[in-house]
């Protein structure tokens, strides 16, 4: 017998499913059963005994039980449940979590996955039950998502998906949380359903602290030569990200990269060569081999392409100036680009290989004498240089007319140096 309403109430807050004992009219009847809120409270006479609502599990039974009827109400942990249970005891929890979430146990839903997982169990049913919690309780995301994750790997089903949405979110918001399921997001890199949100999840978590997904790296190859566009977008800009504090980690994926260099999406070839741009900062050598292949973008309607394809020839310019030297030419052409990044870096990269040979910056002169009317001093000063350093056929009048009246120091110094060489 039990005493009070809240006697029973704790013993609710304790479990998900239960072995019930009542008094009914031919005897005592026990059932394994799940709690459901009372229909219509206002209906309850206010004098009468407190009501309870029980459904029996594996039928569609329901049990309206009095507080003087009970004998006894024990919660029952699912990981006790005999096999043929346990699929009836899952879907009954899913109807419990669909109706009220904020009741089911949590310790429940781990066991219950446990039992999945250690069998040939209801997957579908155990996914639901855990987007279910999860979607009314966020805090429970950390505690589920290391052990349904595997449960991911053989399914294919947008739950799963609605899952993995969650937990992105979680990683958002507190990513440290989840440094410890980069195994689990890498072994679903590939998924054809899950593949794209679980890069997601590693590019959130490369942008937190690239050092927790290195071991990610083989699987960001793979996914960056996927036939999948925005598998390739991802992978390509998380190894971006971790280029940036690791270049030598990313440095093998390196003919990925070029490889993706042929792909024309732009998100893609944004990211490749800021990739790139990052391991050569460290390692030059790295993207002597694609210097062909940048000066193939340096006509891509994208301007970001644009940009960084030019800027990227600049840095292999430092290491490798007689490579870069031979597309004077077609890099000289980026200084009437109508995007003025494009025109500072092709300026810049004229200069790293101008002193490889100075004859062929010489014969562009006419894009350098027109560039001495940029709008930006520092494509102004560039060309003064490479004019006077190159001793390039351009005007000396024309010359000293931004020496003598250019609104930019720097500028007027670079012209004054180019008028010393060039008389």
């Amino acid at each position: 017998m039990y005493d009070s309403n809240d006697t029973i109430q704790e013993i609710l807050d304790e479990g998900t499913l239960f072995e019930l004992t009542y008094e009914a009219a031919d005897g005592e009847k026990t059932f394994l059963v799940t709690h459901r809120a009372a229909p219509r409270p206002s209906m309850i006479p206010l004098d009468g005994p407190p009501v309870f609502y029980f459904d029996a599990f594996g039928g569609e039974q329901t049990h309206k039980v009095t507080l003087p009827e009970l004998r006894n109400l024990t919660p029952v942990s699912v990981d006790t449940l005999a096999d043929p249970l346990m699929d009836h005891a899952i879907s009954a929890m899913v109807t419990v979590a669909d109706e009220t979430p904020e009741s089911v146990v949590v310790d429940d839903v781990l066991s219950a996955i446990a039992a999945t997982s250690d069998s040939d169990g209801d997957v579908y049913s155990v996914l639901q039950l855990v987007y279910l919690v999860i979607d009314d309780r966020t805090e429970a995301v950390e505690t589920l998502v290391g052990p349904v994750l595997p449960l991911l790997q053989d399914s294919e089903t947008a739950i799963g998906r609605a899952i993995l949405e969650q937990v992105l979110e979680q990683i958002e918001a507190a990513p440290e949380s989840f440094e410890q399921h980069v195994q689990a997001f890498i072994a679903l890199a590939d998924h054809p359903v899950y593949g794209v949100t679980a890069l997601r999840g590693l590019v959130e978590l490369a942008e937190a602290d690239a050092t927790t997904v290195l071991d990610a790296i083989p699987a960001l190859e793979v996914a960056a030569t996927s036939d999948d566009e925005e598998a390739r977008q991802w992978a390509v800009y998380a190894l971006s990200v971790i280029a940036g504090d690791h270049p030598g980690a990313v440095y093998p994926a390196v003919d990925v990269l070029i490889e993706c260099l042929q792909r024309g999406d732009e998100s893609t070839l944004t990211n490749v060569l800021s990739a790139l741009g990052k391991i050569t900062s460290a390692y030059p050598d790295a993207a002597e081999p694609v210097t062909a292949d940048l000066v193939a973008l340096l006509d891509d309607e994208s301007k970001r392409t644009r940009n960084n394809a030019v800027g990227l020839l600049g840095d292999i310019a430092q290491q490798h100036p007689d490579i870069v030297v031979e597309y004077a030419a077609p890099i000289a052409g980026r200084l009437s680009d109508p995007n003025i990044q494009a025109r500072i870096n092709a300026s810049s990269a004229l200069l790293e290989a101008g002193e490889a040979d100075p004859a062929a910056i010489r014969a562009q002169h006419e894009a350098l004498e027109a560039a001495l009317d940029d709008a930006s001093p520092e494509v102004r000063a560039n060309a003064c240089t490479l004019i006077g350093n190159s001793e390039a056929p351009v005007s000396v009048e024309l010359v000293k007319e931004v020496r003598d009246s250019d609104l930019d120091s720097t500028v007027r110094e670079r012209a004054a140096m180019a008028v010393e060489r060039l008389s």
